[in-house]
């Protein structure tokens, strides 16, 4: 879904809004850093250690 299909559902905003956000405030490093914590994170779950770091 793009910005000007989304804000068709949302009251008050139009497309041109969202995608000066979307622009604005997303980038590559961003979301490489964003992955990275996700990553991080999900690596200190109780389950993450019991699984292990590769099959067996």
């Amino acid at each position: 879904m793009g910005p000007h299909e989304a804000a068709r559902r949302i009251a008050d905003l139009n497309g041109h809004e969202l995608s000066y956000v979307a622009n604005k405030h997303s980038s590559i490093v961003l979301l490489n850093e964003a992955v990275e914590d996700l990553v991080t994170a999900h690596a200190r779950l109780d389950i993450s250690q019991a699984w292990g770091d590769r099959p067996q």
